[in-house]
């Protein structure tokens, strides 16, 4: 049986591009280039965490049993510095960025944007109908008192 390739925090961290993205998860490194495009929660999870420990990140979300067999494919060793100190990557490029476009990319607005967005278009969908049933409640009402 091979040798598992060890990868330190410093060569982990040269891995930060859209297209060479490296993370570690729970001691393990892999290599989701190739996955960038097809993550459920989009590329710019994977990007916010490239070239680092990602395991917190990684934990939060909750993965299903199926990501974590999915991600086999991707893995190219153990993290030599799990649990010690980080290096600290350079921030990755996008897919832009990487291509040489002379546009500079806007900023990101975070994941917080991305949750609120969908949850205020959610809450706004629901309480149009109270409303309206409600209008229509009242309005007979105040007919028969009037």
């Amino acid at each position: 049986m091979a040798a598992t390739r060890k990868i330190s925090a410093e060569e982990l961290a040269k891995h930060t591009a859209y297209d060479d993205c490296w993370m570690a998860i729970q001691g393990k490194v892999y290599d989701l280039t190739k996955f960038m495009d097809d993550h459920p929660g989009g590329d710019e999870v994977l990007k916010d965490s490239a070239g680092r420990d990602a395991t917190a990140e990684f934990d939060d979300v909750g993965h299903s049993e199926e990501a974590w067999a999915m991600m086999e494919e991707y893995y190219i060793g153990d993290f030599a510095d799990a649990g010690k100190e980080k290096a600290t990557p350079k921030p990755v490029a996008s897919a832009a960025a990487t291509a040489k476009a002379p546009k500079a990319e806007a900023p990101s607005g975070g994941s917080m944007q991305r949750i609120l967005i969908p949850v205020l278009i959610i809450l706004i969908a629901l309480i149009i109908p109270v409303l309206i049933i409600l209008i229509a409640l009242i309005i007979p009402v105040l007919i028969i008192l009037i």
